[in-house]
């Protein structure tokens, strides 16, 4: 301690050095459910008769995505696919365990299991 009660920095510094930061082994990773979603996206084109439209992840699903890859929990493939996300390291998702090998959904197809799974009724058997 110095004069004044106050741990000197340089302690408080070369403790932080010696420590790593280690990730958890099982994070959770949660997102709010009405952004687990997709986008419709509608346009036109003049002289083309009809309406084109498609759909496209939420942005904030698309950025919780984006640093699952960067740190290694889901492996996006190089091409275009639905569905097509591997998970790579464990980690539950909105309250979802997740194993080595399971598919991370898209946007839409999650908000249809979690719709699912708030309304599934379980029936318990008598005896």
């Amino acid at each position: 301690m110095s004069w004044n009660n106050v741990i000197p920095s340089e302690s408080i510094l070369d403790d932080l050095k010696m420590r790593k930061w280690q990730e958890p082994e099982n994070p959770l990773v949660t997102i709010p459910e009405e952004l687990v979603t997709d986008c419709l996206i509608r346009y036109e084109f003049e002289g083309y008769y009809g309406v084109i439209a498609s759909h496209k992840d939420h942005p904030a699903f698309d950025e919780v995505r984006r640093v699952l890859s960067t740190r290694g929990y889901i492996k996006i493939p190089e091409y275009a696919c639905w569905n097509g996300d591997r998970v790579t390291k464990r980690f539950r998702f909105n309250g979802v365990q997740l194993e080595v090998h399971d598919t991370f959904y898209c946007a839409a197809a999650w908000a249809a299991k979690f719709s699912y799974n708030r309304t599934k009724v379980v029936d318990i058997p008598e005896g």
